[in-house]
């Protein structure tokens, strides 16, 4: 398969049609390919809720057998349809089952998967902690959500006005690894990387990373993370003990 026809269909094409896609590279053993087009097809989902990762996708190879592509096809397409019929409990039900899934398809151990599992929970809570900022201000103020007004009103009051009256348009590393839920050198390193283009380094070298990059704000973060703390103690009350949240066969 030509490289360009190869990015033209992971572009063009449907879930429904990506996974057939997904599948012939497979039977190829072309995992590479196959990675990038399960990747879209699961960065489609996400964008479709409008939900935005914290953190890129690791890039390892996904071997995947005929089983595993078929069944991943067919939740694709019950998410997709319960979200149109508004459906909200099975598609929180399949949503749920989605994550863990891709989140083995994606890690390569145990602590990867926990972490990428956190790092897809904590996407979805930042989500939920927008959203409800968002109706809150428009029950409150109306008036802001004309079409004249820009995407920083959506921020918390206390934190729009702190962003108002700052004139950092940046964030420092340690900040910025808060937001994405990793550490401030892995930051540093996607700096080095290019990951965030415009990042550059002040006196001392000190890393800059342009505050465009996050769609969630610093308090929205942070909030995100005590809630998602305080749910796996919850969590860890009602059952007695540790949870295995890993674990499918059961």
């Amino acid at each position: 398969m030509k490289k360009e026809v190869f990015y033209m269909i992971v572009k063009e094409s449907q879930s429904d049609k990506m996974w057939d896609v997904a599948l012939t590279l497979s039977q190829y053993e072309d995992y590479s390919k196959v990675t990038t087009v399960v990747k879209q097809i699961f960065m489609d989902m996400f964008n479709k809720m409008k939900i935005s990762l914290v953190e890129p996708l690791p890039d390892h190879p996904l071997e995947l057998n005929e089983q595993e592509i078929s069944y991943m096809k067919q939740l694709t397409n019950e998410i997709e349809q319960f979200q149109k019929e508004g459906r909200k409990e099975e598609l929180a039900e399949n949503l749920t089952e989605y994550i863990d899934r891709f989140t083995h398809l994606f890690a390569k151990d145990e602590q990867e998967a926990e972490h990428l599992h956190k790092v897809l929970m904590k996407s979805l809570l930042q989500m939920i902690i927008v959203n409800n900022y968002r109706n809150s201000l428009q029950v409150r103020y109306p008036a802001l959500f004309s079409d004249e007004v820009s995407a920083a009103n959506f921020l918390p009051l206390e934190e729009h006005d702190h962003t108002l009256n700052s004139n950092s348009e940046y964030y420092s590393p340690q900040e910025a690894a808060e937001i994405a839920g990793v550490s401030d050198q892995t930051i540093r390193r996607w700096c080095k990387q290019g990951v965030y283009p415009g990042a550059e380094q002040g006196p001392g070298k000190q890393w800059k990373i342009p505050k465009q990059h996050f769609k969630v704000s610093l308090t929205q973060a942070r909030e995100a993370e005590a809630f998602l703390n305080d749910l796996h103690k919850r969590n860890r009350e009602i059952a007695g003990g540790e949870i295995d949240e890993f674990d499918l066969e059961t």
